[in-house]
């Protein structure tokens, strides 16, 4: 046990100090001060974690509210109890695939006088902190708050951590299983690359497929169905009939005012000891074989004449600077699913989660929407409400476009290669368009799809389609270049893996969370205003709008400034 904490704490420093690596060009021979953040990598993942907290709580109290009014208050721990081994998952497999299987250090720790089956659950250990410390940042706070509106017992209050952490340990030990078989016994896993991109999409497609089955059942039939004396009462989803830990977490909340609570935490720990044990003994035999094992390079690729012919044809000069910047961000799946692919699950997963939430809600979920629905299709949206709706889309837009961190992350992604973009015969201006494009692009068009999706269901008007589209078409770019300027200050170049490049970077991190600070200020402004105009609606609909096209002009203008200057003094 002794080797075992130990060993724990070195992986654990090692991952944090890998966040504080810098590598920030150099104007000159002047020193600079290290960062806070170089000197206290910790600190970064304080402060981003901390904003997601925040919003958790907002979460809980918005939510809660609504559910209190019909009461329906448990439906939010059902909901969350769903919601957590989902979350597990998604994240576990992209943090399992990248902690467990992207170590180059493996041989090293095997060479010191520790067990291998030590090392094996140090390696499992540190995975899973870091799927915990999301997940409770996701879902203690809203807990909390959930707890304190709704009136909860005290029990409630003691039973809410046991709840999120056997929760997401049974999903997390159920999901490891199937990767070590592949990555120990398939030929597809040797690449490690192409398995991690390929396998991360599969699966993020069968969780998003899942979790739309379980709200089409829900619509079919009620739990109230359900037999047997382990489950007494209804609860809301029928998706936790199928996931144990959650069906036993969800009744143990719920029943956290009864001696019966205690039943359904001793079901509970007895499922999350026995998809450990059956975890450990499967990463035993298969998991250091199936890492020694696995390979990260490719063959190497061989151009016909025709394709050397097309390679070599005269272009513009921009569009090949963007066609450098996409095959830049699509090289490794490491880029793509740091930056762009956690922007593409977030519109799809609040899209099912709203259908989740109106099947799970019955009569009384549909009625809202119907209410939603003709108050959007009258003119009230536009004569009394437009303050909101502006503030509204422009918050969401400028959330929607923090999840996508390929120009936050685009200059570090190059390296140490950047130094060669100097010698590039392109305008400052040019390469900054390639930069932010591909964020650009994907911001924009998920943009349109979500809103054209969300419109289509609550029957939008195409003037107020047209408006949130113009509305969050500004905000994700104002993003975007905000984002390439935090990257331009505070570049991560002195990279040795990929991840290090974009994943808990400080430009990553600053940006995404800047971001998401930025969609609240959006919001306090529009309250703030609308409370010192009277309600004026137009006055403060004109504002928000100004202060939205501002921010973009000023971000555009000090992006260009930086990318001339960055190009102009750097040393090679």
């Amino acid at each position: 046990m002794r080797k075992y904490l130990l060993l724990l704490r070195v992986l654990i420093s090692d991952s944090i100090r890998g966040i504080g690596g810098s590598g920030e060009l150099r104007a000159g021979k002047k020193r600079k001060r290290p960062s806070i953040f170089a000197e206290k990598p910790w600190l970064a993942l304080v402060i981003s974690y901390s904003v997601i907290m925040v919003y958790s709580s907002f979460f809980g109290v918005a939510m809660t509210r609504t559910l209190k009014l019909l009461g329906m208050e448990d439906q939010f721990v059902s909901s969350v109890a769903f919601m957590i081994p989902v979350i597990t998952v998604i994240f576990g497999f992209m943090q399992g695939i990248s902690s467990l299987y992207h170590e180059d250090k493996t041989e090293f720790f095997l060479a010191l006088p520790i067990k291998p089956g030590t090392y094996v659950a140090s390696k499992l250990t540190e995975a899973f902190i870091y799927i915990f410390v999301a997940v409770a940042s996701f879902f203690l706070p809203a807990l909390l708050a959930h707890a304190i509106v709704a009136g909860r017992t005290v029990g409630f209050y003691f039973l809410i951590l046991p709840f999120i952490l056997l929760n997401s340990i049974a999903p997390f030990a159920i999901l490891l299983i199937p990767v070590f078989f592949l990555m120990r016994f398939t030929r597809f896993a040797r690449n490690k690359d192409r398995f991690q991109l390929i396998s991360n999409l599969i699966f993020t497609v069968v969780i998003m497929a899942f979790a739309l089955t379980m709200s089409r059942v829900s619509s079919q039939m009620g739990m109230e169905q359900t037999p047997g004396l382990l489950i007494p009462e209804s609860v809301y989803s029928p998706g936790l009939r199928y996931i144990p830990s959650s069906l036993f977490a969800d009744l143990m909340l719920r029943n956290a005012n009864s001696w019966q609570s205690l039943l359904y935490l001793f079901l509970l720990a007895a499922v999350n000891m026995a998809s450990v044990a059956v975890m450990l003994f499967a990463a035993s035999k298969l998991y250091l074989p199936g890492v020694l094992g696995s390979k990260g390079s490719q063959a190497v690729r061989v151009l016909t004449e025709e394709q050397i012919r097309k390679a070599l044809k005269p272009r513009s000069q921009t569009r090949a600077l963007i066609s450098k910047e996409w095959k830049l961000l699509l090289r490794s799946p490491t880029f793509f699913m740091q930056t762009i692919l956690s922007s593409v699950i977030m519109p799809v997963a609040m899209i099912l989660g709203g259908i989740i939430g109106g099947t799970a809600g019955g009569d009384a979920m549909d009625s809202i929407f119907a209410d939603q629905i003709a108050y959007f299709q009258s003119d009230a949206w536009w004569r009394s409400d437009l303050w909101i709706v502006v503030m509204v889309f422009v918050a969401a837009g400028v959330f929607f476009g923090s999840f996508n961190m390929a120009s936050s992350t685009a200059i570090s992604r190059q390296g140490q290669t950047f130094q060669t973009t100097k010698l590039i015969p392109a305008a400052a201006h040019r390469q900054l368009i390639a930069w932010v494009f591909p964020g650009i692009s994907v911001s924009g068009t998920l943009w349109l799809l979500t809103i054209l999706v969300i419109g289509t269901f609550l029957k939008f008007s195409p003037l107020l389609i047209l408006v949130a589209a113009i509305i969050g078409w500004n905000s994700t770019y104002m993003v975007q270049m905000a984002g390439i300027c935090i990257d331009m200050k505070y570049p991560t170049l002195n990279w040795t893996r990929e991840n290090q490049a974009v994943k808990n970077s400080k430009s990553a991190m600053i940006g995404m969370f800047g971001s998401m600070g930025l969609a609240g200020v959006f919001v306090a402004f529009g309250f703030l205003l609308n409370s010192v105009t009277n309600g004026n609606s137009a006055i403060t609909s004109s504002f928000l709008l100004v202060l939205a096209l501002g921010l973009t002009a000023f971000f555009t203008w000090l992006a260009q400034r930086m990318a001339s200057e960055l190009l102009e003094r750097v040393e090679i």
